[in-house]
């Protein structure tokens, strides 16, 4: 069975990049994803993008994505490379400098019609507590050793959101969480990526997980998940 790759924080990935900074912008025409590392990002036409490692850095909390694609030629800005000094090469080797929005790490697991899950999608879910063999990733789901037993602490029909917690990749539920491995059921309906505005530079995906769980307004925030992703100007 296909092992999920291993997790890391939004913190821990702004902190490689910046180490590697000069790396990135020199080669990243080049440079391999020898980290492992696939993000998903939000553009300012509200549209999500799928990247590597290499292909972007952080100036803070600011994501920028560099990008040879002439979608961004409009969105280029090249002010930003006054802000580091490892960032002069670009004006030899050339590139779209846009800024972005983080959106979700690829977690290796697949919901049951097999699409890739990424942070910051919220999924209808059902799980089985404390399995005997919890997924390793992929469409491969929790199970016990004695199989059809069921517990009394199984959930299911729930919907929760997907985010990085204690260096895992969690199911993030009414004031609790779980590990994804423990899922039985996974299908994608939407992600937290809602009412997104032109002046936002990075979302916290765990805490709106948690603010939609606890959501006493069901039908309300079920809508602006499967409607999501939206952009909105300030």
């Amino acid at each position: 069975m296909k092992k999920t790759k291993p997790v890391i924080t939004l913190k821990k990935l702004q902190e490689i990049c910046s180490q590697n900074l000069f790396e990135i912008v020199s080669n990243f025409f080049m440079l391999k994803d020898d980290k492992g590392i696939k993000i998903r990002f939000l553009d300012f036409y509200g549209d999500f993008g799928y990247t590597t490692y290499g292909h972007f850095f952080f100036i803070e909390d600011c994501m920028y994505l560099i990008s040879d694609d002439e979608k961004y030629s409009e969105d280029h800005n090249p002010d930003i490379i006054d802000m580091d000094k490892d960032l002069g090469i670009l004006r030899l080797i050339g590139g779209y400098i846009v800024r972005v929005i983080f959106a979700g790490f690829l977690t290796g697991f697949k919901d049951d019609e097999g699409k890739p899950i990424y942070t910051g999608d919220v999924i209808e879910t059902s799980i089985r507590t404390n399995p005997d063999f919890p997924s390793t990733g992929g469409m491969y789901r929790a199970q016990m050793k004695d199989e059809p037993r069921k517990s009394s602490r199984d959930r299911s029909n729930m919907f929760a959101g997907i985010a990085v917690y204690q260096n895992d990749y969690q199911i993030v539920m009414d004031n609790i969480s779980c590990p994804l491995s423990w899922a039985r059921t996974i299908k994608i309906i939407g992600n937290v990526f809602y009412d997104i505005s032109f002046g936002d530079t990075e979302i916290n995906i765990f805490s709106t997980c948690a603010s939609i769980a606890q959501s006493r307004d069901r039908k309300a925030i079920y809508s602006k998940i499967t409607n999501a992703p939206t952009i909105t100007n300030d």
